[in-house]
């Protein structure tokens, strides 16, 4: 063989190689993504401490030891199916958040849809029995790159004031450096909301609606008074 021949038998190879490993990649992609489903639908039914690894596996029509070279454990696998639950609620705040005209409308939507999506996502709704003490969302704000996605999170919702401020919607004294964090803190209240409309004294969407409004009087600069009003 001459050698332009070796080169092109080589480089049919590494094609060959290349292709090989693109369809191996792809596979576990696929298999990943059907463990996830099939996990979801699980957790949405059965909660976090009744879904069994066994039954997932056998749905998904693999070796359990398979199963764990995706997924290391119970927990893992969970923590994976929130991962894709925020990253589907991040989708949703950004298309919201595109539509809203004004700073004061993005921080009403921000919170109502926070409510919202956590009230109708049945794992979330399992979580306030399965995990009070939040040990998943823990450990989610331990995982790695979670930092920066904190600080992205927190980046545009100052982001948000500071444009109420500049418009002149919001107050000029509002603390920048904490006010984000504290809004996006209330949707953790969420895990807390049977306590108060368990009585049926209030319901969840008047409770949601009032806390939204209270913390949207908080931020709207006061409207400036006539002279007759001042005197």
């Amino acid at each position: 063989m001459t050698e332009r021949t070796d080169l092109v038998i080589y480089v049919d190879f590494e094609k060959r190689v290349g292709r090989r490993e693109e369809m191996a990649a792809r596979k576990k992609a696929i298999t990943r993504e059907k463990l996830l489903d099939i996990a979801r639908a699980h957790f949405a039914r059965f909660g976090y401490k009744k879904t069994v690894i066994d039954e997932i596996v056998k749905e998904a029509g693999i070796a359990k030891g398979t199963f764990y070279s995706y997924f290391k454990s119970k927990d893992a696998l969970f923590l994976g199916v929130l991962d894709l639950l925020q990253e589907e609620a991040g989708q949703a705040f950004a298309e919201g958040m595109a539509s809203s005209e004004t700073a004061t409308e993005q921080v009403r939507w921000l919170l109502q849809m926070s409510f919202q999506l956590l009230a109708e996502e049945p794992i979330m709704a399992s979580l306030a029995m399965d995990d009070p003490e939040l040990r998943f969302f823990r450990e989610m704000a331990e995982g790695p790159d979670k930092e920066e996605e904190v600080q992205a999170a927190v980046g545009a919702l100052r982001a948000i004031l500071q444009s109420g401020i500049e418009r002149g919607e919001f107050r000029e004294d509002l603390d920048l450096e904490r006010l984000p964090f504290v809004i996006g803190s209330f949707k953790f209240l969420h895990f807390h909301m049977d306590l108060v409309t368990g009585y049926g004294l209030i319901s969840r969407d008047g409770w949601v609606e009032t806390l939204t409004e209270l913390v949207i009087k908080g931020l709207v600069k006061p409207a400036s008074l006539s002279p007759q009003e001042k005197e």
